[in-house]
């Protein structure tokens, strides 16, 4: 009989595929492989574990599991807070008194938390008594259990539960009263039985639920281990493990659903956990099912792993699979001349490896081709990585970086926030800079004027209105002061210099493959800024039935894991206005995620920002902290802000100047991202500057 194939034999070590099972309740289940091994030598689990029952408190998954010394089998427990990689806390629950009922082994337990309190029913066993049957407790906390006795006793000669019953899983409907499935013996086949009860403690048998299977199939011999859940559409859906009467020692896991649980009106789905290839801890059986929908969208199962062997608890997932992006990508120049990258780690225990992706600007990656695989390195999995001679002389002005962290189940993240570096050329003699990138660490202006090479001085404008010189390695007593992002400075060179900024440009993507891939759209999100309020319009996306739009107070935060939608507008809607923009900040940074019928959320657009600089009367030195969404000059700054006086800038080492005063083209320029000005501000004025960029 099945059930006394469970009565397991010992462990050898095994490996793991990866294989995807296509199932009549329309997922497809990825196996992750071993999920809770068996216990050291001397442990009262040493030799087997199985027989999953987890619930999701909270944030914690809990597990309730049989286990095996070589003599008796007894309840253990243990906590995930993935649901994967489990800390055990040992034995829980013992056999019943000699002469109990229950005095030889204890296995199969079914938890639920109901109204504060653990219930469990499990399957004991006796040395006196022949059978299996099903007893109950409860516990204030999981681990100190208070047993109830036996609730559910053989059936009479004849029925389908006569010789042994176990595997219970049971469910508190809504109308207070509690559904169980168990599995019943009756000398030669398992099937599946209900009943119901008022306490969880008197139970009625209201007989067949789910029989075997047709002639000839993989589950004609036998129904048994049923899991069952509440469907996401108001069904119930069972999960339980089938026997093939070509093999008698082959046993999967297969799928069923019903209207209301209840009678014997179950519609199959088809297998959809098969057995695994020869060397797979599952190669033999699949056997007793334990899922837990997690969310609307993500299924997770434990399941019970033979080998012909040993037997393991192993783990699988269904719909949208945990991917979780890295997190805190920084670069940093090393040997003066390489860029150097740096992530943290997602933390899930799927991770195999990274990509990394580099493009010359920051809104046009190739998603399709990665740039690096780290697979390929001695350590796939190290959360840094060097791109060589990246900032050396002659490399490209400007270069960006996102990295996604890959799953062995297949699963690709998303990306991470961008980060970049900017190599500025400077000519000997007078030049103008400033930051052209955030930097990820604030520096103060000695630091600059150290690291910059033939640079014979480095300025800045005091709030006199006055130059402040700063030359390389000077005293610690001469004034410095923290190089502020969106603040220019004047430099004077000895000779020709090359200096990279590292830090994060103004535009930021989140991408995933499917919905919102395409770079057209990728790239479409605009913005308008006036009368206080920000307009965002971005074009219409097929497939799209919503738009959830991500603000945020600074460019990286749109990654904050947690952030929810500004707001969500509908399919139809291709644009909102923010009538309040810097409540919080000076600054605003915005991107819209696409979202299908079924509520998955597909890639966002490039991001759009807004920085804000408040000018009083007089002189100020700055520099563009975005790249410009149209391209604005001297004379366009001058016209749209009435305060300005004038704008200066350094060409051919002189400074020039543009008045508002002045014709168009009268000592006009484009102004651009790592270059410094002057802007002049008249008497008794003062204004905000809004950037509107990426």
């Amino acid at each position: 009989m099945f059930l006394s194939a469970c009565s397991f034999m010992p462990s050898t070590e095994s490996g793991d595929s990866d294989v995807e099972g296509s199932s009549g309740d329309g997922l497809n289940w990825v196996k992750l492989g071993l999920s809770l091994d068996a216990g050291p030598p001397g442990s009262l689990d040493q030799d087997r574990v199985t027989s999953p029952s987890v619930i999701l408190d909270g944030d914690i998954y809990k597990l309730w599991y049989s286990g095996y010394d070589l003599t008796n089998w007894r309840i253990f427990y243990a906590t995930s807070l993935n649901g994967y990689s489990w800390t055990k806390h040992g034995m829980v629950y013992d056999i019943g008194p000699p002469g109990s009922a229950e005095d030889r082994h204890l296995a199969f337990p079914t938890v639920i938390l109901d109204d504060g309190v653990y219930k469990m029913w499990y399957t004991g066993e006796s040395y006196s008594l022949s059978g299996w049957r099903i007893f109950h407790a409860t516990s204030p906390d999981g681990i100190t259990w208070t047993r109830q006795g036996m609730v559910m006793d053989l059936g009479f000669a004849g029925v389908y539960d006569s010789v042994g019953l176990a595997h219970a899983t049971v469910l508190k409907e809504l109308d207070g009263t509690y559904s169980m499935w168990y599995s019943g013996y009756d000398t030669s086949n398992y099937r599946i039985l209900h009943a119901t009860s008022s306490d969880g403690l008197s139970w009625i048998s209201d007989g067949l639920a789910l029989d075997l299977g047709p002639p000839g199939s993989l589950e004609d011999f036998g129904v048994l281990a049923p899991s069952v859940i509440f469907a996401r559409n108001g069904t119930y859906q069972m999960y339980y493990s089938g026997g093939w009467s070509g093999d008698f020692s082959k046993v999967r896991i297969f799928y069923a659903s019903s209207p209301d649980g209840a009678g014997s009106d179950w519609q199959r789905g088809g297998m959809v956990i098969d057995i695994g290839q020869p060397g797979d801890w599952d190669s033999v059986q699949a056997i007793g099912p334990k899922v837990v929908r997690e969310s609307r969208f993500m299924y997770k199962m434990w399941y019970t792993a033979f080998n012909g062997v040993s037997r393991r608890v192993c783990f699988a997932m269904a719909g949208e699979m945990p991917s979780v992006e890295p997190t805190n990508l920084t670069t940093s120049v090393v040997n003066d001349k390489d860029t150097m990258l740096n992530w943290t780690d997602p933390e899930l225990p799927f991770l195999d490896h990274y990509l990394i992706y580099r493009s010359s600007d920051h809104r046009n990656f190739d998603f399709a081709s990665w740039y690096h695989n780290t697979s390929t390195d001695v350590d796939p999995l190290a959360t840094t990585w060097t791109d060589l001679d990246a900032a050396a002389p002659g490399s490209p002005r400007e270069l960006y970086y996102v990295v996604r962290a890959v799953y062995f189940y297949g699963g690709l993240s998303t990306t991470s926030n961008t980060a970049g570096k900017w190599t500025l050329n400077f000519d000997a003699g007078l030049a103008s800079f400033s930051l052209p990138l955030r930097p990820f660490i604030e520096r103060n202006v000695s630091w600059y004027a150290d690291q910059i090479s033939n640079l014979e001085y480095m300025a800045w404008l005091g709030p006199d209105d006055r130059w402040v010189m700063r030359k390389p390695h000077q005293n610690e007593d001469v004034k410095d002061t923290a190089a502020k992002f969106g603040s220019g400075y004047e430099l004077m060179f000895k000779a020709e210099s090359n200096f990279t900024v590292c830090g994060a440009p103004g535009s930021m993507i989140k991408y995933k493959e499917g919905l919102g891939e395409a770079v057209s759209w990728a790239r479409s999100l605009s913005a308008i800024h006036g009368n206080g309020e920000v307009t965002l319009s971005w074009d219409q996306l097929p497939g799209a039935t919503e738009y959830d739009v991500l603000k945020a107070e600074e460019r990286g935060g749109l990654h904050n894991l947690t952030m929810l939608p500004a707001v969500t507008v509908p399919g139809s809607v291709t644009g909102w206005t923010d009538t309040n923009p810097f409540e919080k900040s000076s600054s605003a940074y915005y991107m819209v995620i696409a979202v299908n019928s079924s509520g998955v959320r597909g890639s966002s657009t490039y991001s759009v920002g807004l920085e804000t600089v408040h000018l009083e009367s007089g002189i100020h030195s700055i520099g563009l902290m975005l790249q410009q969404i149209k391209q604005m000059d001297l004379y366009d700054s001058c016209s749209s802000y009435p305060g300005i006086e004038g704008v200066a800038y350094v060409v051919s080492g002189v400074w020039k100047f543009h008045s508002w005063a002045m014709s168009h083209n009268a000592y006009n320029t484009d102004m651009n991202q790592g270059n410094g000005y002057q802007v002049s501000v008249r008497s008794l004025s003062q204004l905000d500057l809004v950037e509107i960029g990426y």
